[in-house]
């Protein structure tokens, strides 16, 4: 997936991760992270890249791959294992890109200190953020859907 293709879908992560969080009763006052695109700071703006970079290697721990959408409407579906397997994956994940840019846990979270209440293990999480990061994989059929692609099986892909 080349650079331009990267910023597309790192823009509408971050636009649908806005979408979901006001829905659930956010304000931009409560989570700064809820800004616009272009006033959100690179850092997050470089997160949600690195997790537009690492779809394709979640999809391969389930044995599917990113390809160009055909014509017969099909409509990928997780299973709930695959689903709370990618959606653990997409924490650890954070969690990593987070320490290397030197996060750490906090009770409550503050951008400046770099404290987050979810710099913990997947187990430790309460429903409500593990829903986050299944929100987060479930969104990637219809994130790649809107670019033309989809996500296919095994063998009846020809990745892109």
């Amino acid at each position: 997936m080349g650079d331009d293709f990267i910023e597309r879908l790192a823009r509408s992560i971050h636009e649908r991760y806005v979408a979901a969080r006001a829905a659930d009763g956010e304000t931009l006052a409560q989570n700064s992270s809820m800004a616009v695109w272009e006033d959100i700071p690179e850092d997050l703006r470089a997160a949600n890249r690195a997790q537009a970079r690492d779809v394709s290697r979640k999809l391969a721990l389930i044995d599917c791959a990113v390809a160009a959408r055909d014509r017969s409407g099909r409509f990928f579906a997780y299973t709930e294992a695959e689903l709370d397997l990618l959606a653990r994956c997409e924490h650890e994940r954070w969690m990593s890109e987070r320490v290397r840019s030197g996060w750490r846990y906090g009770a409550r979270r503050d951008n400046l200190a770099k404290l987050h209440p979810d710099m913990i293990g997947w187990l430790e999480l309460d429903d409500a953020v593990r829903q986050k990061d299944r929100e987060a994989v479930a969104a990637l059929p219809g994130l790649l859907a809107d670019a033309g692609l989809a996500i296919v099986r095994g063998r009846e892909r020809t990745t892109v």
